[in-house]
């Protein structure tokens, strides 16, 4: 009964959290719509819809997205936050002007069932139980978060090195890539950072995660906002935003058997948290085609 409750504590959690943020990048989008002149960041920073839409992500999609963590852990938590690209294509509707049509429709219908297929899945993983800094988790949590920062930094590098010839379009899509790479590992860091503190009294191994882990979330959140907020200079929010969910949504089954566990608690969940993440992926395509062709 309790192992449910925290499930659904979990869940609710989750979307809370996806709600807040989605609606924090709607406003930071229509803040670099704006325009104006002089260097991007130091613009934002004066302008007040940006930072009510940081304000919104720090002071309550972080948060509740910490406890969606604790709660479901790492593994199950970015499939329940992709219910905040409804949040984002119903807002950018409202506030932005952008057309909802039957392409978009499908796209929200596609991940409201994959929320409801990975939460029915029970794929959670408890990051309390074992200690991320022995052994067993340490070498292949670090290999795992090797290949969240390769894709991170090197995605804009290529690029940039071929965006003269592609387009402005182009490296707004790669920037939304690399911004969900470094989502992903913010996400995984998170919950190795809650695991961390709570075997902070078997030595300092478990103390060393735990600063290196929390090293790792801020320094992952701020590549991740700063490339968003670049791709967001040539792209829709409703078109570049699904794209940064395919390295969230790709890392995490990842995580779950490569890290934490080799096998799904059932064929079930497994095969609920296969149709989940194809959904997500699905419903973003669908909404990302859909913003191009709204501002093309």
């Amino acid at each position: 009964m309790e192992s449910t409750s925290r499930f659904i504590l979990g869940i609710v959690a989750g979307v809370a959290s996806a709600t807040a943020i989605n609606l924090g990048l709607v406003l930071q989008k229509l803040a670099v719509a704006r325009g104006g002149a002089g260097p991007l960041f130091p613009r934002l920073l004066r302008d007040r819809r940006w930072l009510a839409g940081f304000a919104l992500q720090l002071a309550l999609g972080a948060p509740l997205n910490l406890a969606a963590v604790g709660l479901l852990g790492p593994a199950l938590v970015p499939g329940v936050m992709a219910s905040g690209l409804v949040v984002l294509a119903l807002a950018s509707a409202h506030w932005g002007g952008e057309r909802i049509g039957a392409r978009e429709a499908l796209g929200i219908g596609a991940i409201m069932a994959a929320v409801a297929a990975i939460g029915a899945s029970g794929l959670a993983v408890d990051v309390f139980a074992r200690n991320p800094a022995g052994t067993e988790l340490l070498g292949r949590s670090a290999l795992m978060a090797a290949a969240m920062v390769a894709l991170g930094s090197l995605v804009p590098l290529v690029s940039a090195a071929s965006g003269r010839a592609r387009g402005a379009g182009s490296h707004a899509i790669a920037l939304a890539v690399a911004s969900g790479a470094w989502m992903a590992l913010s996400n995984f860091a998170l919950g190795v950072a809650q695991g961390s503190a709570a075997w902070l009294g078997s030595g300092p191994a478990a103390t060393a995660s735990l600063a290196v882990s929390a090293l790792a979330v801020l320094a992952a959140n701020v590549f991740a906002v700063a490339q968003i907020q670049g791709a967001f200079v040539s792209g829709k929010a409703s078109a570049v935003v699904p794209v940064q969910q395919v390295p969230i949504q790709i890392f995490p089954p990842l995580v779950f058997f490569f890290v934490y566990a080799p096998f799904a608690p059932s064929d079930l969940s497994l095969a609920l948290v296969g149709i989940g993440v194809v959904l997500v992926l699905a419903g973003a395509w669908l909404l990302a085609r859909g913003g191009e062709a709204s501002a093309g």
